[in-house]
């Protein structure tokens, strides 16, 4: 299966558009904005810069903010809607907005302590060039802390997908999305020179009633991305609707479907 190129002007079109639901929809990333919190409170050093890519609507911003109240944040998403959203989330004097992208971050060199990132890292075209722009943004020394969903995030979803695919179509479905794999954290870090890195793996799982409305919330938060549906011609409606009587058939339980996502939780340090 080759993996699947984002498309960016798609992508930002549908972050933008469903940017006033994802603040009460998006409760995955709520709890990884969290648990990213908890790895920044055992911080020793105390950040007077920092950046967030991928901000979203400002869950982690937020929790940075009121963990270091005389630090100037700066956030970077490339959905100019979720800025607009995040705006009103955020203290204003303290939280400087700006649209770009993480594979080209709109700052000088050596201008932050501390990058963070929360669920953003999936949605990039190379993980290297991404890593390289937080390596040439960071002062030496500056911490780099961030969590990606993982490669077994929405297997369900995608085991189903395929089966039904093979069934009505024949063969396997190409292009579909593929979330970063472990190593792929590890081995980005340390080619960069990266200090002291680690990356552990949590997984959550979540019920829907059924595929379909697995599909309605992942739109609601603009990660449509990662559905079949996503791509043109394979999401015909025959097989969305063999999908959905796959996955109730194979991954349900007394309280729905279920479906996983694995969040990689991962750090490093710039060396000095």
């Amino acid at each position: 299966m080759t993996k699947k190129q984002i498309d960016k002007e798609r992508m930002k079109r549908a972050f933008s558009r469903q940017a006033g639901k994802y603040h009460h929809e998006a409760l995955v990333q709520k709890e990884s904005a969290e648990r990213l919190d908890f790895t920044l409170s055992l911080m020793e050093s105390k950040p007077k810069k920092i950046l967030d890519i991928g901000s979203g609507t400002g869950f982690l911003t937020r929790l940075a903010a009121d963990r270091w109240k005389d630090a100037d944040i700066f956030c970077c998403d490339m959905a100019h809607g979720m800025n607009i959203v995040a705006k009103g989330n955020l203290p204003p004097d303290r939280v400087i907005l700006s649209t770009g992208d993480a594979e080209a971050l709109p700052y000088g060199d050596k201008s932050f302590d501390l990058v963070i990132s929360n669920l953003a890292f999936q949605w990039v075209n190379s993980l290297p060039k991404a890593f390289k722009e937080v390596q040439r943004v960071l002062v030496e020394g500056g911490e780099f802390v961030f969590a990606t969903f993982g490669r077994r995030t929405l297997q369900e979803l995608r085991e189903s997908y395929e089966e039904a695919y093979a069934e009505i179509k024949g063969g396997n479905p190409k292009h579909l999305h593929q979330f970063p794999a472990v190593h792929e954290l590890g081995d980005g870090l340390a080619k960069l020179g990266f200090q002291d890195s680690m990356v552990t793996v949590d997984r959550l799982k979540d019920h829907f009633p059924d595929a379909f409305q697995l599909l309605k919330n992942l739109k609601a938060i603009g990660a449509d991305n990662a559905s079949p549906s996503a791509e043109s011609g394979l999401g015909s409606r025959k097989i969305l609707e063999r999908m959905k009587e796959i996955y109730s058939e194979k991954f349900s339980d007394d309280d729905g479907i279920y479906v996983t996502y694995e969040i990689l939780f991962s750090r490093g340090v710039k060396k000095a």
